[in-house]
């Protein structure tokens, strides 16, 4: 235990504080800790528990165990005991059973991952009053075992889930126990993210549709083309297929984004998003806009159309563009030449299985520029 005197202050007189912070672990009869096998010495085996003294486990001192049937254990297997006896400047002994031979959850921790904590945190996990592993048992399924001497073993079927488990644990420390809940859902949330299955088949949704209503936005303009042709000087004819252009390629915009632009799923829903932010911010625009169409679909029911206030590009694109030729970009992936997903159904699976495997698909994506 680390204490700080005031000069004139007599080190036996000063009283430690409740918030007074553990640096080293000290052994005291009946604590339950971790240790580390590092070798054997006649009857007993020697384990590292973290003090300046070395500990000391008889052979007996298992569930089970006698002379004729003793436990292997070898250099590096981890232990969970209870401290028997300690004494100063000496080793410390250590059991892995009670006073009626029952391991009672002591012994040989198998498998699993070992990490250090503070001592101070090792103590609040075992707290009747600590919430963290409690929490996390709701979300994943995992063993641990708690030694007072700042080892925690953490065991799961997982690698990702004790990877995300390792490090709540590691960052609670920081973390007041009020805020405990609402500090240990963000962190899963963040270990979840997006899944990149999902993303891959809402990508792959999401350039067959674009590329769907986009044929039929060209169909679209075939139409007005033709009519406008045919019916020049008089476009009241045309006031119907104009206003289905118009119309489809308002929803185009809004499911897609600009037209004629790159882009995939995540974008698309980031450009709705601000383009929504941005209609709310500014009302007084979009009334105007609204007026502004309303007033030219009038004048082209009763035969006025005003050309150049079509070519303007006021509303969903430069009209401009509308002459030949009739360019209709589809998302960046399909430029790329690369597979359509939707193609390998097995596709997702094998991502979700290995993360590499997507790495190594992009490696594999070629580019045709002729």
């Amino acid at each position: 235990m680390s204490l700080v005197c005031l000069p004139g202050e007599d080190l036996s007189t000063r009283i430690p504080k409740e918030n007074t912070r553990i640096i080293g672990y000290v052994a005291e009869k009946g604590d339950r800790i971790i240790g580390i096998v590092t070798g054997s010495m006649g009857d007993f085996y020697k384990l590292e528990i973290g003090t300046p003294e070395n500990a000391t486990i008889s052979f007996l001192a298992f569930e089970g165990a006698t002379k004729r049937n003793r436990p292997d254990l070898k250099i590096g297997d981890v232990v969970y005991a209870q401290v028997m006896d300690e004494f100063a400047h000496a080793d410390v002994e250590l059991t892995c059973v009670d006073a009626l031979s029952r391991s009672r959850g002591l012994g040989v921790l198998s498998g699993g991952f070992l990490f250090k904590v503070s001592c101070n945190l090792a103590r609040r996990l075992l707290s009747c009053q600590s919430q963290l592993l409690k929490l996390l048992g709701k979300d994943y399924k995992f063993e641990i075992t708690v030694g007072l001497n700042g080892r925690v073993w953490l065991k799961g079927a997982v690698l990702k889930d004790i990877t995300t488990i390792y490090n709540i644990i590691r960052w609670s420390e920081y973390v007041l126990e009020s805020d405990i809940p609402a500090y240990v859902e963000d962190e899963i949330r963040k270990s979840k993210g997006f899944p990149i299955a999902c993303y891959f088949e809402a990508n792959e949704q999401y350039r067959l549709d674009k590329m769907v209503d986009g044929f039929i936005l060209q169909i679209l303009r075939h139409r007005v083309d033709r009519c406008m042709c045919y019916n020049e000087p008089d476009f009241s004819k045309c006031a119907q297929v104009i206003e289905d252009l118009e119309e489809n390629e308002l929803n185009f915009f809004i499911k897609y984004g600009e037209l004629g632009s790159e882009a995939d799923v995540r974008d698309a829903y980031m450009k709705q998003k601000h383009r929504l932010i941005w209609e709310r911010r500014h009302p007084e625009i979009m009334q105007e806009r609204e007026r502004a169409l309303r007033e030219h679909k009038e004048k082209l029911a009763n035969g006025e159309f005003d050309h150049s206030f079509w070519k303007k590009g006021l509303f969903w694109q430069d009209k401009k563009n509308y002459e030949p030729p009739y360019e209709f970009y589809l998302s960046k992936s399909t430029l790329e030449g690369d597979k359509p997903l939707s193609k390998d159904w097995q596709y997702y699976k094998k991502v979700a299985q290995d993360p590499e495997f997507d790495k190594e698909q992009g490696k594999k994506s070629t580019v045709s520029l002729f």
